[in-house]
């Protein structure tokens, strides 16, 4: 081991620099010296020689200390948080900011959740010297969508800690974040207490995001867990939403046109959330026993309720269809949702126009929108009508599903290649199977917003389809791609640090990566 480093022995091993403190009377950097005392460790004797620590530590795990961010795409409003300086990124570039006690989260690796909304970033992680998660973002705020502020900070040209009363506030104290997610111009996180959500998890929750990876294997595993510890569950979320808010989509009783400081929603926390996703102006929650409360705009029926009423608080979906069935998963488009069920099924509701929901005719206006139906999964190969759906997606006007067989198909509008297919062989109103490769490479999970689709395939490596106008997929050519192209500058991150969640927005991406073990 090198001099001045120390190891934590807790199932892995973890190395930390900047053991000696130059002007500290018990010889430590501060940090090492608030985790000895907070974990009741005798420090009295230790100084600058090679020393081992060892002790069943809860929540630390080595995957925590050496996550990376990277980001690509348009750099404008410096949303990708390399400065105005950046204007496109497309071979994607890690996201280095100051040392400062402000950013040791940032600087120590410890970023275990990413989303992004239309034109600006957010970041956060577990600060174990606060004793809490703390935010960073950069990009635009005109919407309070980068917290702080108050109205006098119209943009973040660089990354910066987002801190506001509620994210300083003893409520924080000791949660974890769960989820973490952006709609267009507003954005939610779920936080537990770190006994029911330790950091060892954090790095494997999608968000995002995304948005978007998540799994229907593992949602069913959650299912009953959640359910068994519903109460419990209701006691210990804590569950924030800011932002834009002047269609009621934050959730709060009160109107505002803008939340800077996260708005603390306890009508959600008290119902018992396990996921939230987020349109353009709406959200929708996804409760411990399935059930689902929406809030927000609904021009287009959004919400679920067969109305064009918005609703400023949470309300339960008034709909048989989503009464009579369990809900595990849900994803939202700009202003249409998309939800599977415990037996294998997919809903759909809201706007219609490019028959992402259902099949409507040719030119159908643009305000045509439908109430909760099922999606008609017929024209799913033979071997996939029996399979299992593993993960939904939507984007601005398509929706997506994954059979567990690796097959991807998609729905909706194909005007910038959404959904993966050659104009010729584009069927409007019904799902198209999306060929990746020669058509025998099968995907292992997606990411999906606005006008642009990644994926992992199951031999690790990432293809695109969509808009790349502004290098959204990590290539150098400025064009629509109908098909999926194989995305090399991305195969190479991944093998170099590995890529374990991608959020894609209007015209950037930024990816969350974890040093691979080696």
């Amino acid at each position: 081991m090198m001099k001045g480093h120390f190891c934590i022995q807790n199932n892995k091993t973890l190395l930390f620099k900047s053991l000696v403190h130059p002007t500290s009377s018990h010889n430590l950097s501060p940090y090492l010296y608030f985790f000895l005392s907070n974990n009741k460790l005798n420090s009295s004797n230790i100084s600058s020689s090679n020393i081992v620590i060892t002790s069943n530590i809860r929540g630390y795990s080595s995957s925590q200390y050496s996550n990376k961010v990277y980001s690509w795409g348009s750099g404008l409003n410096g949303k990708l948080g390399h400065g105005l300086d950046e204007t496109k990124i497309v071979i994607p570039k890690e996201i280095e900011i100051k040392e400062d006690d402000n950013n040791r989260v940032f600087n120590q690796g410890k970023i275990n959740k990413i989303t992004s909304g239309t034109t600006y970033s957010i970041f956060s992680g577990y600060d174990q010297v606060k004793g809490r998660q703390v935010f960073y973002g950069c990009g635009d705020n005109r919407d309070a969508q980068l917290i702080i502020g108050n109205g006098k900070i119209q943009s973040l040209e660089t990354i910066e800690l987002l801190e506001s009363p509620m994210l300083k506030s003893d409520e924080m104290k000791g949660k974890q974040l769960k989820q973490l997610i952006s709609g267009t111009y507003h954005n939610a996180c779920i936080l537990n207490d770190d006994d029911n959500n330790s950091n060892n998890n954090n790095n494997n929750n999608n968000n995002n995001n995304n948005n978007n990876n998540n799994n229907n294997n593992n949602n069913n595993n959650n299912n009953n867990n959640n359910n068994n510890n519903n109460n419990n569950n209701k006691e210990q979320s804590l569950i924030l939403l800011w932002g834009a808010s002047n269609s009621g989509q934050i959730g709060s009783p009160e109107y505002s046109r803008v939340q800077y400081d996260p708005y603390n929603n306890k009508v959600l926390s008290e119902i018992g959330i396990k996921k939230i996703s987020m349109g353009a102006t709406f959200t929708i929650a996804l409760s411990n026993d399935g059930k689902l409360y929406s809030f927000g705009s609904s021009t287009f029926n959004e919400l679920g309720n067969g109305d064009m009423f918005n609703e400023r608080e949470p309300k339960l979906i008034d709909n048989q269809l989503l009464r009579d069935n369990e809900i595990i998963d849900l994803q939202c488009g700009f202003f249409h949702t998309v939800a599977l069920t415990s037996d294998n099924k997919v809903l759909t509701w809201g706007r219609n126009q490019e028959s992402q929901c259902f099949p409507v005719p040719e030119g159908t206006g643009k305000g045509s929108f439908t109430n909760v139906q099922y999606l008609d999964t017929s024209s799913l190969d033979d071997h996939d009508t029996n399979s299992k759906i593993i993960q939904i997606g939507a984007s601005n006007l398509n929706s997506y599903i994954l059979t567990e067989n690796g097959n991807i198909y998609s729905i909706g509008s194909n005007d910038h290649g959404q959904c993966g297919v050659e104009k010729s062989s584009f069927k409007k109103g019904i799902l198209n199977k999306v060929k990746i490769g020669n058509g025998n490479i099968k995907v292992k999970k997606f990411y999906s917003r606005f006008k642009t689709v990644i994926v992992e395939t199951t031999d690790g490596r990432f293809f695109g389809w969509g808009s790349n106008f502004d290098h959204q997929l990590a290539l150098e050519t400025r064009c629509i791609y109908f098909t999926p192209m194989e995305l090399n500058n991305l195969n190479k991150l991944h093998k170099d640090y590995n890529i374990i969640d991608i959020s894609i927005s209007l015209s950037h991406c930024i990816s969350l990566n974890s040093n691979p073990q080696k």
